[in-house]
């Protein structure tokens, strides 16, 4: 039968899904795809990544500002220098922190996205993370979508 254009089947390689809410780890991952091929024979097929941060603050003028603004300081009651100088970076201060928390969170999605694609080395397909306050129908679809032209992406 076709799945998203792929021939699938007990003779077709199978999809490996992998992230924070399906795998226990990614070395399990890497482990159970070398075992499928070794000891039963199945070819796995793309690896589902799920729940990626976006690229954001990684490259350009807000990658650069971010970069060059100091950490804002989160404790005390004001979060700034005696004097007040501080002001405007106390304001930005959530927002900086919020961002710069993204900022990391993706840069760990990438270096494990090289480590699974070197320990692994199959087409990966990439999902986000939804910033979402819910898990409906909606969500579930907007995924489904973009899985499908991935992996359609993927066979052509």
């Amino acid at each position: 039968m076709k799945l998203c254009g792929f021939d699938a089947g007990i003779d077709q390689p199978l999809f490996l899904i992998a992230g924070p809410c399906t795998a226990e780890s990614l070395e399990l991952c890497i482990e159970v795809a070398g075992r499928l091929k070794e000891k039963v024979g199945v070819t796995v097929g793309p690896v589902v990544v799920n729940q990626l941060y976006p690229p954001r603050f990684v490259t350009g003028p807000s990658a650069r500002a971010l970069a060059d603004l100091p950490e804002p300081r989160l404790d005390g009651p004001h979060a700034t220098d005696e004097d007040g100088a501080d002001e405007g970076l106390r304001v930005l201060a959530p927002i900086l922190v919020r961002a710069r928390i993204a900022m990391r969170r993706r840069a760990l999605n990438d270096h494990y996205l090289a480590k699974l694609a070197s320990a692994l080395p199959l087409p990966q397909a990439q999902l986000p993370y939804l910033f979402s306050a819910e898990f409906a129908a909606p969500q579930v679809d907007d995924l489904s979508r973009r899985l499908e032209a991935q992996l359609l992406a993927l066979s052509a």
